[in-house]
């Protein structure tokens, strides 16, 4: 498995150039949804299109202001594989994308960037047109990003997405107040991840220190909450968190866990009754 990790910060403060850092340790595929990639690339000078998603090879450029600033960057950069760059905010293509690149076995990573234009884009095919329905109209948006998220773990590959930041308010007395900050995404999304980082500027520095705001379950080699990396990239990231553990079984693609457990709920339904198990009010259900 690779590394998972959510990285979140305001605009134009590194997070897209963090995840071409990614393409350091090998090819990377890129899920680009903000169109930031045209500046950041050139069309590779000797990887020919194939079919979607792997149309549009690009290398990283590195003739730009943060490589000037950051030697270490830009021999980061030098060092990249191609990046196959699918600029889409269409929720389907996005799809289609990430199944392609996950079972792609020349790929080292994906990057998602970002994942709050996906959110917003999820959330405005909600229909809320009748409010007593209204929680309901969540099921299928939070079904789809759960599939979208445990169908990248099959591919066991690092994956990057990146977040704009969202205040976190709480009401104090008559007042709301701000009470911190978090990834603009679905509120499980970080539960997935193994890390999630925020990009943190100090006096003069010419390339962000990333700060870890949250572990995934068994933490992450040495990066527990609040280590800071200076000047760090995406395989920085890596050589600190360690080799992860593999799971003990092999990952199942998400439609064949969902056919799965779909069976296994119309057989339990057709079932007859247990006495004193399926009539017992002391159960849950």
């Amino acid at each position: 498995m690779g590394l998972r990790v959510i990285a979140y910060a305001p605009f134009k403060q590194g997070k897209t150039v963090l995840g071409l850092t990614m393409a350091e340790l090998g090819d990377v595929g890129i899920l680009d949804s903000e169109a930031r990639l045209q500046h950041y690339t050139i069309p590779h000078p000797s990887i020919k299109p194939a079919a979607f998603p792997f149309d549009h090879p690009r290398a990283v450029r590195t003739d730009n202001e943060m490589c000037r600033l950051n030697p270490k960057l830009k021999a980061a950069l030098a060092k990249a594989g191609c990046v196959y760059v699918v600029q889409t905010k269409d929720i389907h293509e996005a799809g289609r994308a990430i199944a392609e690149f996950t079972s792609a076995p020349a790929l080292c990573g994906i990057v998602i960037d970002s994942g709050s234009i996906l959110w917003d884009l999820f959330q405005d095919t909600r229909d809320d047109s009748d409010p007593r329905m209204s929680m309901l109209s969540w099921t299928p948006i939070k079904r789809y990003l759960k599939r979208f998220h445990y169908s990248l773990d099959y591919g066991e590959k690092h994956v990057l997405e990146t977040a704009h930041v969202q205040e976190v308010i709480k009401k104090v007395g008559e007042q709301f107040v701000k009470a911190g900050e978090r990834p603009w995404l679905e509120k499980k999304t970080p539960h997935w991840a193994d890390l999630t980082v925020t990009l943190d500027y100090p006096d003069n520095a010419a390339w962000p220190t990333l700060v870890v705001m949250g572990e995934g379950i068994g933490g992450a080699g040495g990066l527990r909450r609040g280590a800071r990396l200076e000047n760090a990239t995406f395989g920085d990231l890596v050589q600190r968190a360690g080799a992860d553990v593999k799971a003990i079984t092999p990952e199942l693609p998400p439609e064949e866990v969902t056919y799965r457990n779909t069976v296994t709920l119309e057989k339990i339904g057709a079932s007859a009754p247990i006495k004193g198990v399926d009539d017992n009010p002391t159960l849950p259900g």
